[in-house]
């Protein structure tokens, strides 16, 4: 407690002599989460993001809070900001995902994970759409999203078994056998 305490007070001091200062707001708030301070946080951050309106990385952490508070509506809001002020924002697209899915709110997680992935080619979302999709019994949507994580990585041997059995789902037989037969090859 006591060392977390001097972390806080320097991370204050810093923010004293430079208000501006993106990393200590930043590191204060994770600490302060971490002790079950997210109130304090949530405050912290948005007095920063007041004095310094474009911090993308105060944004984000600002979602984080108010997500770890149990605010969603104020951690979309924050999530959103952060994507707004730096288009394609892995992790706060990321994390405005997860937080949808959370919520069973898997048409906005699409939304979201869709237009990161169009513009970044990230693999993660190109995961969870697949993942979204499948859960959702929409086999073909799911296709092009696993395709994409198998050329990432081609022994990934789960992402090979769901494409066959997408394939079989879609009752194209030969492409299952075809895909069953090379997983069995590589073993």
């Amino acid at each position: 407690a006591r060392e977390t305490q001097a972390a806080l007070d320097e991370y204050d001091r810093v923010l004293k002599t430079d208000p501006a200062h993106e990393e200590a707001v930043v590191y204060k708030s994770q600490v302060l989460v971490e002790e079950g301070r997210g109130t304090e946080a949530v405050k912290s951050l948005r007095g920063f993001m007041k004095k310094s309106p474009d911090s993308v990385l105060a944004a984000y952490y600002l979602g984080r809070a108010e997500q770890h508070l149990g605010h969603f509506d104020e951690a979309v809001r924050a999530y959103r900001k952060a994507i707004e002020l730096r288009p394609g924002f892995v992790q706060g697209s990321l994390a405005l995902g997860y937080l949808y899915e959370e919520k069973r709110m898997n048409p906005q997680a699409v939304v979201v994970y869709k237009a990161l992935y169009d513009e970044s080619q990230d693999l993660t979302a190109a995961n969870r759409l697949a993942t979204i999709f499948l859960k959702d019994e929409k086999y073909e949507q799911s296709i092009p999203y696993l395709e994409a994580v198998q050329a990432s990585d081609p022994d990934d041997m789960n992402v090979r078994v769901k494409l066959g059995l997408v394939e079989m789902e879609l009752k194209r037989y030969e492409k299952a056998i075809v895909t069953f037969n090379s997983i069995l090859e590589k073993n």
